[in-house]
């Protein structure tokens, strides 16, 4: 048995005390809540039929049940046409080698501004076969053109964007298409490390695989079933800076990133220390998270054990997979949640003094999240009421898991965890039929496709089809959204931190790449007001040290603030 498998095993008779009380036998349907709530305002509706996307991830299998097959895939919002509606990429997989190719490729939608989107991906030269991982939006070549890379098992793709409705794949001349032809590739995140005014980019690397190498694991039941990390050797990510000619140079041990091997599988990158330089967090899967200060654009060191998030509150490494941030109290602080694995529940390190401490139990997060794998997840202000929510994307990767009746199953529904000033409310069971839709969960974006103030959601089901949930919650609350754009070279202003002070309390965005799980969020602020009609102030922080400032913004729109 995998130690995954008997990890899941091993929680199963406690959680379901929990869930059922002492004795008896677990109930045939899904497992409630630990926490409910009634009325909560919070709706979301699957409108991904409506609106004409017809996408299902494919993962290669052929019965060998190769470990690949369980991990993938993402997807992500970008506006690839810069009409400012939000367009939606899907990553896919393809065939094995040997056997017959299925013609699957990743697919590219064109928002059409009325709800409905338009298949594009043969006519934008993105119908190209490749066993994809994830993806990562960004304007590498400064042309004003967002570009799109896609991480990969073997090498990964670039595409760039001609400004035609078209992509080309500049894999070969950009530097990026090496390693080798099972070389692990999983979420990415544009960046500008050295502030030198061009996007350089991240890649975590997960573990040392090939087909050859594959180990035939059993589940609880006897059968044959997908392995866990812990078969394999961990890999070093990989750094790679942009040299303002269309070319990368991979700077990884140069910079130090590649002293610490892990296996990687989400990264979010944010100054995190306050120093004007980006730092990247990475949670590593079963062994202990990493995070890199960066030490001004020239070396990366990694401090996560002193800081207190390379490992969970019992001392072991737990299954880190998605990852995020925000500031959950609205009190100057920086707070990251992180999925894991069912029964070791959510992570949610909040910085103090003395570093950060995970408090996902105080915030009524771990109880709630214990029967859940949890692989994307994204923070989002669902309601608009000023306080940023948590939404997680769940679902097993054994395939035998809860066969038995057990409360840990494969499929799983997604949770909504509702934020009432730094506690958190499993509003799930309430927040509409996509919330009661058990789904092998993987990558998942939020986003503002209809561009109404309400961020919505794009699921990438492993094996499954793709959704895209409207936010439909009926709240009259103002916002605001802010779409930055910076100095060529950064023109997404990633890097840059966005605050708006409402009745004398701020909120904080930070603009970034990467997150979640191999996945591409929407790139522009948003805030909700709550009951306020007015904001005070709206701050840019950019990453260069400029600053940007205005009192009293229009709201309920989506403002465009350029770099000074």
């Amino acid at each position: 048995m995998t130690r995954r498998a008997a990890a899941s095993a091993a929680v199963i008779a406690g959680v379901l005390a929990a869930l059922s009380g002492c004795g008896g036998h677990p109930s045939s349907k899904p497992a409630p809540p630990a926490v409910s709530a009634s009325g909560s305002p919070i709706q979301f509706a699957d409108v991904t039929a409506a609106a004409g996307i017809h996408f299902t991830h494919f993962t290669g299998a052929d019965g060998r049940l190769l470990m690949p097959e369980s991990v993938g895939s993402g997807g992500g919002f970008l506006d690839y046409d810069g009409d400012g509606w939000l367009d939606v990429y899907l990553v896919n997989s393809t065939s094995w080698p040997k056997h017959p190719s299925l013609g699957k490729t990743g697919a590219l939608y064109r928002n059409l501004h009325d709800g409905t989107f338009q298949d594009v991906t043969r006519a934008a030269g993105l119908a190209v076969p490749m066993y994809g991982q994830g993806c990562a939006v960004g304007d590498f070549d400064a042309d004003g053109r967002v570009d799109l890379l896609v991480t990969c098992l073997g090498p990964n793709h670039l595409f760039r964007n001609l400004g035609n409705g078209r992509f080309s794949d500049v894999t070969a001349a950009s530097g990026l298409g090496g390693g080798g032809p099972w070389d692990w590739h999983t979420s990415a995140a544009w960046l500008d490390y050295d502030r030198d005014g061009q996007l350089d980019l991240f890649i975590c690397r997960y573990i040392r695989w090939s087909p050859e190498t594959d180990v035939e694991c059993k589940a609880a039941t006897g059968d044959r079933t997908y392995c866990g990390p812990m078969q394999y050797p961990e890999q070093p990510s990989l750094l790679y800076r942009n040299l303002g000619n269309g070319k990368f140079q991979d700077v990884s041990r140069s910079t130090g990133i590649a002293s610490a091997p892990g296996k990687g599988l989400g990264v979010v990158p944010l100054d995190e220390n306050g120093d004007g330089w980006v730092d990247l967090f990475v949670s590593n899967d079963l062994v202990a998270n990493h995070l890199w200060r960066n030490e001004g654009g020239r070396k990366f060191h990694e401090v996560a054990q002193e800081n207190g998030v390379a490992v969970a509150d019992s001392a072991a490494a737990r299954a880190g997979m998605g990852i995020d941030v925000a500031d959950l109290r609205n009190a100057d602080d920086v707070t990251f949640a992180i999925g894991n694995f069912a029964g070791e529940g959510l992570a949610l390190f909040r910085r103090g003094p003395a570093g950060y401490a995970d408090e996902a139990r105080s915030s009524g997060l771990l109880p709630a999240s214990l029967t859940s794998l949890t692989f994307g997840l994204a923070f989002l202000d669902a309601d608009r009421d000023g306080w940023t929510d948590l939404f997680t994307y769940n679902g097993h990767v054994d395939p035998f898991a809860g066969k038995n009746g057990e409360a840990i199953r494969f499929r799983q529904a997604p949770q909504l965890f509702r934020n009432q000033k730094g506690a958190f409310t499993d509003v799930s069971a309430q927040a509409g039929a996509p919330f009661l839709e058990l789904q092998v969960g993987r990558g998942c974006a939020w986003g503002d496709f209809d561009n109404d103030g309400r961020p919505d959601l794009l699921l990438c089901e492993n094996a499954g089809p793709a959704r895209l949930l409207r936010n439909a919650t009926s709240d009259t609350h103002h916002w605001l959204g802010v779409r930055l754009r910076g100095k060529p070279g950064n023109r997404d202003g990633y890097g840059a931190e966005v605050r708006l002070t409402v009745d004398g309390v701020t909120q904080r965005r930070w603009i970034h790449s990467g997150s979640s799980y191999l996945s591409a969020n929407d790139t522009r602020a948003l805030f909700g007001l709550g009951d306020a009609s007015r904001a005070d102030r709206l701050e840019v922080r950019w990453p260069s040290g400029r600053h940007s400032e205005a009192t009293a913004p229009a709201l309920d729109r989506y403002l465009e603030v350029a770099e000074p």
